[in-house]
């Protein structure tokens, strides 16, 4: 066993003291609360109101979609779902600078529409984050899903974006979107390594936090109902790996809140109940040194551990110390008193932890230098932690044919993007089209500027004569529609009105899964397939903003372009252009 002492125990204890000079009362926020598809205001437990989407004008949604309802099922805010068949979104204005929750509801009932076929993508226009990717509600329990997130908004407009698949559509039951207590995620933690060495960890506040595992240690199941932030944790029995060597300890009075620690971080239920180290349930003492927890987790990714702890067992102040593992290394010496100075008082200590192997180990043991030899756990929180998506570049076709630009999942790397001339992005969009230069002297007079002569085209219905000869036929007349769609937002004669970088890649992805959905599955190639049953666009001016700003974005390097289309990209390079 490797024994690694950090100091992190005294960060944390300093962070701890000083939250007492910091502190500030919390209340329950009363937005946003959406029950979506409805006109109806639902009360769910006395404390949240979940408004009906048709009912306010504190957010916003795309209006392009449909709602479906089943009055049968029993909680109310599962009724009624609100369906998109394209990209869409829904808008928040946020008023404060904080950790937000967000919660996204899914329950696949009975309607015209089978929800269950659903496939589709979901990000937020804060970061770029990708909460959901290729989403389906395969759900054999007939229980709702509720997928929650957990990271920082900005003041400004917040937007949830909802992407079907090509031939797809998506759904969303009701949402959540609300700030945590101050300090509810700190921008600094300890550090676990593999080696069980243990460092100084900087910049969760610049993630995407999901949680996986809430657990309340000895205790029951505790839900929405009887949570304070409304959140869902799960008994230990299940990933508990030495049952005989722990008794259950039990506390019936209020715990003694001190600093920001509240009952908004963990509720009163956590804290009242433990897991202690059992000294007479074996004669094997080697078996009776440690409480042994395991959990599958992603490998090769970052977790956001948080314990939680409140002395319950021992018989008086300052007599108990303990030991804390991961992964089998010694991370920590626990000793209650020194954090808190009373009995069954809260607190937490939150370690970021690299997991390799898909397994994670947390265990808490004995410790030689107290002679009240325990140890105990009240609860356990982990949570994967997700960098911003990286946007790569991806060519389609060959260089004289048309160039498409995707979004990716791509965890833990860091984007890279430059400042876009969106105008200039338009002429270029064409000029790769229509294999020619944005002007041609050489050509009858009303063909001459490129821009001028495609847009005429395209009004006039005969969009096909610009296109390359070589491509002719070869393009899915949607993805056609869709690209020259994304060209004439570029080049609107007002800055203000063209599109972001966001917008066009959006739209170029929505474009591209025309495009490989037709590669993949030719009409020809499976008799179940309708060629008439293709997905028509509706004729929209503007599809669904990022509304991110050029600084906003994050830089590219050239390099990331292909060399024998450099010519063709090199306006684009215009600092701060629009």
């Amino acid at each position: 066993m490797k024994i690694h002492y950090s100091l992190f125990s005294l960060v944390f204890l300093f962070q701890f003291l000083s939250l007492g000079f910091t502190s500030s009362a919390y209340t329950l926020p009363d937005k946003f609360f959406i029950n979506c598809g409805s006109q109806t205001n639902i009360k769910t437990d006395g404390r949240r109101e979940f408004t009906g989407d048709l009912n306010s004008g504190s957010f916003s949604f795309s209006k392009q979609s449909k709602t479906v309802k089943d009055s049968n099922q029993a909680v109310e805010i599962y009724q009624t779902a609100r369906v998109f068949s394209q990209p869409s979104f829904y808008e928040f204005e946020i008023n404060n600078n904080s950790t937000y929750l967000v919660r996204l509801h899914f329950f696949a009932f009975s309607s015209s529409i089978n929800l269950s076929t659903a496939v589709f993508d979901v990000l937020t226009s804060t970061s770029k984050f990708l909460l959901l990717e290729n989403f389906t509600v395969q759900n054999p329990s007939h229980s709702p899903i509720v997928k929650e997130f957990i990271l920082s908004i900005a003041i400004g407009k917040f937007k949830i974006y909802f992407t079907p698949k090509v031939s797809s559509f998506a759904f969303v039951n009701a949402i959540e979107v609300f700030p945590g207590p101050e300090n509810f995620i700190p921008d600094q933690a300890g550090y676990i390594r593999t080696s069980g060495n243990v460092s100084n960890y900087t910049g969760l506040l610049s993630k995407l936090v999901y949680p996986i595992y809430r657990i309340n240690v000895g205790g029951p199941t505790l839900t929405q109902d009887n949570d304070t932030l409304w959140r869902n944790w799960k008994p230990d029995d299940s990933y508990l790996l030495n049952p005989d060597a722990v008794k259950n300890q039990t506390y019936s009075v209020k715990p003694n809140y001190l600093g920001e620690v509240s009952e908004y971080i963990a509720p009163d239920f956590v804290y009242q109940t433990a897991r202690e180290l059992s000294n007479s349930s074996s004669s094997d003492s080697n078996s009776n040194s440690n409480i042994n927890w395991s959990f599958r987790v992603s490998k090769n990714a970052m977790h956001f551990v948080r314990l939680h702890f409140c002395d319950i067992v021992s018989p008086s102040p300052n007599v108990t110390i303990f030991n804390l593992y991961v992964d089998g290394n010694l991370i920590e010496r626990i000793a209650p008193y020194s954090i808190v100075n009373e009995l069954a008082a809260p607190f937490y200590l939150d370690y970021v932890v690299d997991s390799d192997s898909g397994t994670m180990n947390i265990s808490v043991g004995l410790n030689s230098d107290t002679d009240w030899r325990t140890a105990f756990l009240n609860g356990l929180e982990i949570m994967e932690l997700i960098a911003t998506n990286r946007v790569r570049f991806r060519r389609l076709m060959s260089p004289r044919k048309i160039v498409y630009w995707s979004w990716k999942s791509k965890p833990a790397e860091p984007l890279e993007w430059f400042p876009l001339h969106i105008y200039g992005a338009g002429n270029s969009h064409g000029k790769v089209l229509c294999a020619r230069p944005a002007i041609n002297p050489s050509l009858p007079r009303d063909q001459v500027n490129l821009a001028d002569w495609g847009m005429h085209c395209k009004n006039k219905g005969v969009i096909e004569e610009i296109v390359d000869p070589s491509l002719k036929g070869k393009i899915t007349p949607n993805s056609l529609r869709k690209f020259i769609e994304t060209v004439e937002k570029c080049l609107e004669d007002d800055g203000v009105d063209r599109p972001t970088m966001g917008d066009v890649l959006w739209d170029l992805e929505y474009a591209l899964q025309f495009e490989q959905s037709s590669t993949r599955r030719e009409p020809h190639e499976d008799t179940t397939t309708n060629s008439s049953s293709v997905l028509i666009l509706p004729d929209v001016k503007r599809f669904p903003s990022f509304s991110q700003s050029i600084n906003d974005m994050p830089n590219l390097t050239s390099n990331s372009f292909i060399s024998s289309e450099n010519d063709v990209f090199s306006q684009l390079r215009i600092k701060n252009a629009r």
